[in-house]
């Protein structure tokens, strides 16, 4: 059965000082009926048509069957918004390792975005990158490599909720 999950984030910042952007891939925790796995960590990436998970030892990184459909990020005032849609093929299994069933959307998804930015001190506008995820304690904030001020603060954890 083909499932939708919609993922949203807010990342505050002083555009001035250090633009911000979102990157288009991201860290994901889905159940995999590929390895019969629950809560494995998929690796999705703009435009690609599968995603990586992580697996275990015995069943080593594989494809599975989950992609981004759709994203987009707006810039208002001194925060950057984004929105992602991911689709995933998911049917039901046991995970034999935890002795549980596998669920359409596990109980406790985590995801990791990433961003980049700027430092408009530096001339050779330079992107660094960082990340923000569901698993932290906030507000979290971002320190510029180079100049060591505030370039992002996560007052939120990115919001997941299954669509279809």
């Amino acid at each position: 059965m083909l499932q939708r999950i919609e993922i949203s984030a807010v990342l505050r910042g002083e555009r001035q000082r250090h633009p911000v952007h979102w990157e288009r891939d991201m860290e994901l925790s889905l159940d995999c009926f590929v390895c019969e796995r629950q809560g494995r960590t998929m690796f999705l990436e703009w435009g690609a048509e599968r995603a990586r998970c992580t697996a275990d030892e015995q069943h080593g990184r594989h494809f599975a069957p989950a992609r981004i459909a759709g994203f987009d990020s707006t810039i208002e005032d001194e925060q950057v918004s984004m929105r992602a849609v991911v689709e995933y093929w998911w049917t039901p299994f046991h995970d034999a390792k935890r002795d549980v069933d596998a669920r359409p959307l596990n109980e406790s998804p985590r995801v990791r975005l990433k961003f980049g930015y700027v430092c408009t001190q530096r001339d050779d506008h330079q992107v660094w990158g960082s990340t923000t995820q569901t698993n932290i304690i906030r507000p979290a904030s971002t320190k510029c490599r180079h100049c060591t001020e505030v370039a992002a603060t996560s007052l939120e954890a990115p919001m997941i909720r299954l669509v279809s």
